[in-house]
């Protein structure tokens, strides 16, 4: 496995040659080159706030690449509203719930990677 960081929240890891962009958000990068992410599987966006989510950016990779995406309840209608196809990952205050999410989360995205 092997794991980039990018400035603020993103990072981008890597297991088995399959590639997981996390959080791509407007402070992420020096310079948005779509070519940096042309062999990109998959997505995760933890919320929206512009620091995790460039709506922009994602959307320019999507139509490129269409990685798989994985985003909390607001960013997947966001993305929706755009066009973007997404997997929606709930989250909620309940302690049994949120271990159940993170799993159910950690098993997606293993899968998707393998």
């Amino acid at each position: 496995m092997e794991i980039k960081k990018y400035k603020h929240t993103t990072y981008l890891v890597c297991i088995n040659r399959k590639k997981l962009l996390i959080n791509p958000g407007i402070f992420s990068f020096k310079s948005k080159n779509i070519n940096d992410f042309k062999e990109l599987d998959s997505i995760l966006i933890s919320h929206l706030h512009a620091d995790h989510f460039d709506e922009n950016f994602v959307k320019e990779i999507y139509d490129s690449v269409k990685p798989k995406i994985f985003a909390q309840e607001d960013v997947s209608k966001r993305l929706k509203s755009i066009g973007i196809d997404s997997e929606t990952i709930y989250y909620g205050k309940d302690p049994v719930f949120l271990e159940t999410s993170k799993s159910l989360l950690q098993e997606q995205l293993i899968n998707n990677v393998q």
